[in-house]
């Protein structure tokens, strides 16, 4: 019995090796990028990176997660390496009042994530994705300042937030955005 658990502990030690050495890949080669497309949009992202949609009739604001590591895997054993190594970008959906501009609806929700959350914008420039009207901002929360983009699109406004403590990791923020396309 010692010898079977100790050969399934080394096992399970050579996996969990394996997945770190994955989720800790360091700057992603921009070179080896995928496509990955959704039923209401697409994007590339790098090939090591892992997409999680969220599945069809699942009541939930957020759409999409990337991240550099299995968040399945991760999550379920609640053992995550070292966080500085980790990225996740989220993209969320949510709805806007058709008779509510882009600015004011983005004013609003500005407002409730400071007095909500103690969100600050430390920059906001106005920016394009796919033909729609859109907003890069650099806000922090906490001590991370992140780049996250608002895009308005019909009676909806998608937020791509990015989550990174490496900086170059932020880069695979910026080309998500820059592939990014709806598709109807």
């Amino acid at each position: 019995m010692k010898k079977f658990l100790k050969i399934l502990t080394g096992i399970v030690a050579s996996v969990f090796i394996i997945m770190i050495a994955r989720a800790m890949a360091s700057t992603p080669n921009l070179e080896n990028y995928i496509a990955h497309s959704s039923s209401e949009y697409s994007f590339q992202y790098p090939s090591t990176w892992f997409v999680n949609d969220t599945p069809s009739g699942v009541r939930s604001f957020v759409s999409t997660t990337i991240t550099n590591y299995d968040e399945a895997f991760y999550g379920s054993i609640n053992n995550k390496p070292d966080y500085t190594t980790l990225s996740k970008i989220t993209i969320v959906k949510l709805p806007k009042d058709k008779n509510q501009s882009f600015s004011a609806w983005l004013d609003a929700y500005i407002a409730l994530g400071k007095a909500d959350w103690g969100t600050t914008v430390l920059s906001a420039e106005p920016i394009s994705v796919d033909g729609y009207d859109a907003m890069l901002h650099t806000e922090q929360l906490g001590s991370l300042p992140s780049p996250v983009v608002y895009i308005h699109k019909g009676n909806f406004v998608y937020i791509v937030i990015g989550g990174a403590f490496d900086e170059k990791l932020n880069a695979v923020f910026y080309q998500l955005v820059e592939t990014f396309h709806f598709n109807s």
